[in-house]
């Protein structure tokens, strides 16, 4: 019987001394492909990582819209999010910024949204009044609502791509015990092979599963707690409260287009969502060279950078119209799951997304994982969101702290805006210019807290006074220096594909010269284009 190791990756694949330096402890980098069941038991990690998030976005929109509690678009909703995850997280894995990263919904769009929600023409009647409404009209009463969130996610998003393509922005207990205690315990796993015989690997479970692995083992102990009656009927925790789910839930269902009927545009809708929008490109920028750096993949080139956001606005144009009451964005909690599992296969979110496509499709498969009891997803949320919050705070490294300044900018742009928005939602009518479409405007956009604290945060970090160095910049930019040696002056057999390449093509676009001028391509080469110039002056 032989003894083997299967926790990290092909040790003699001769291309991975070709490859960068691995961070310490990475399992498998992003150009490594697992073998096809862990790839599918990994994706169903991510998956069930960021099903939580998705899931409650539609809850906490739902009563906004005036949907009633019972009512089964509900989880057509969640499946069309998922659907339309799936659909663009692949785009953006395979020709976007080709990291390993999840697009999907996003608070960062739920708040313009209830903001837009809140004002007169859309608040939802006394409950009094809803209990009087026939089913038709009550479904009516939130598809207007949700065509216009649709019409203003779509139009907003049009931004995004205009500045991604054109090249504006490259210029808790159980888990924490899974993924940091037990990170170097393997378990021996007895495998039989014709070749070799019986034999025992080493599985690396606790260091590749821990979100699996909590949620299963957990799941577990909610059932057998209801099942012998220890948690009261109605409690959160019992896994039997929402099987009525299951039931309700239709076996197949496409999301299409429109399916709520055609989406409107109003100008206060737009300008809103346009919040939601550039706070989703800073973020996403953000999470570029951070994944990168955990993938084990040189910085992020320019031209990468370019699509991802562009492809990021190309998802929430498709999450408009496809009328998922959201748009998408940079999911952090799976690079909260790259940083604690060490796997960043791009291969491995491929994979998670067909299994946002099928869930998308099969509603009852959709219903199983909607019912995780609700402590589950909050224990996974403290751990994933306090990640987030850490990788938020971690762009402070680059400021000086101990300055004055730096700390007034920083506290006052973090505590005006909730003190407006909360300001602004106990006094709803204040605003009165005379004219309706003016008002619905500005008091959106005085109640959006992501674009009054981007806005004051830039108008007073150059208004005030103070250095590069103390404001930053220095850093940040030798943090996010980028390469722009292309391999245009390379011939055939000397290029060595590169991480962030098109997985097709690239010899046909090599040729092309043009594709040097597009900053989206991977042939973009601007520093040459210059240089050319100036020859020619």
């Amino acid at each position: 019987m032989e003894l083997s190791d299967v926790s990290m990756g092909n040790a003699d694949n001769p291309q991975e001394k070709e490859k960068p330096e691995r961070p310490t402890g990475l399992t498998y980098g992003i150009d490594d492909a697992p073998p096809w069941y862990l790839c599918l038991f990994m994706a169903l990690q991510h998956y069930l990582t960021m099903i939580g998030a998705i899931v409650s976005i539609p809850f906490i929109l739902s009563p906004a819209l005036c949907m009633a509690e019972d009512d089964p678009s509900r989880s057509y909703i969640i499946s069309t999010m998922i659907f339309v995850t799936g659909l663009v997280t692949m785009i953006q894995t395979t020709f976007g910024c080709r990291l390993p990263l999840v697009q999907g919904g996003t608070i960062s769009f739920l708040v313009p949204t209830l903001a837009i929600l809140s004002l007169p023409q859309w608040k939802c009647p006394p409950e009094e009044e809803l209990s009087k409404i026939s089913s038709e009209n009550r479904t009516e009463l939130w598809q207007v609502r949700m065509r216009e969130l649709s019409g203003a996610i779509a139009v907003s998003a049009l931004f995004q791509m205009v500045i991604g393509f054109g090249g504006i922005v490259g210029t808790i207990i159980m888990l924490t015990v899974y993924s940091q205690l037990l990170v170097n315990v393997s378990v021996p796993l007895i495998v039989y092979r014709k070749s070799e015989g019986f034999k025992i690997i080493w599985f690396a479970l606790f260091k590749l599963f821990p979100v699996l692995l909590t949620i299963v083992v957990m799941w577990a102990i909610c059932g057998i707690l209801t099942i012998t009656n220890h948690l009261p009927v109605g409690h959160p925790g019992r896994t039997d409260t929402k099987l009525k789910i299951i039931e309700d839930s239709s076996w197949f269902r496409v999301p299409y287009p429109g399916q709520w009927g055609t989406p409107t545009v109003s100008l206060s809708g737009v300008l809103g969502m346009l919040a939601g929008v550039l706070a989703c490109t800073v973020e996403s920028i953000s999470y570029y060279p951070t994944t990168s750096r955990m993938c084990g993949a040189p910085p992020p080139p320019v031209h990468a950078i370019n699509r991802g956001i562009a492809i990021e606005g190309l998802g929430t144009i498709l999450t408009g119209l496809w009328g998922s009451g959201n748009g998408t964005n940079t999911f952090g909690e799976n690079v909260g799951t790259i940083g604690v599992t060490k796997v960043g296969s791009r291969r491995v979110i491929q994979w998670a997304c067909v299994l946002m496509v099928l869930q998308g499709l099969i509603s009852k498969f959709s219903a199983v994982f909607i019912i995780i009891p609700e402590p589950i997803v909050g224990g996974i949320f403290c751990v994933m969101f306090g990640m987030i919050a850490a990788f938020g705070l971690s762009s402070l490294q680059y400021i000086n702290l101990n300055s004055a300044r730096n700390l007034y900018i920083l506290g006052f742009s973090i505590f005006f805006p909730l003190v407006l928005s909360k300001w602004m939602i106990q006094n709803s009518d204040v605003i009165k210019t005379g004219n309706e479409i003016a008002d619905g405007v500005i008091t959106v956009l005085l109640s959006t807290t992501i674009l009054v604290g981007e806005f004051v945060g830039c108008f007073l970090d150059n208004m005030i006074p103070g250095t590069s160095e103390e404001r930053g910049l220095d850093a940040w930019a030798n943090e996010m220096a980028l390469n722009f040696d292309e391999a245009d002056d390379k011939t055939d057999e000397e290029y060595i594909p590169n991480t962030f390449d098109f997985p097709v093509g690239m010899t046909l676009l090599r040729k092309w010269k043009w594709t040097s001028y597009l900053p989206f391509m991977p042939t973009y080469r601007p520093r040459a284009r210059n240089c050319r110039k100036k020859k020619k002056k």
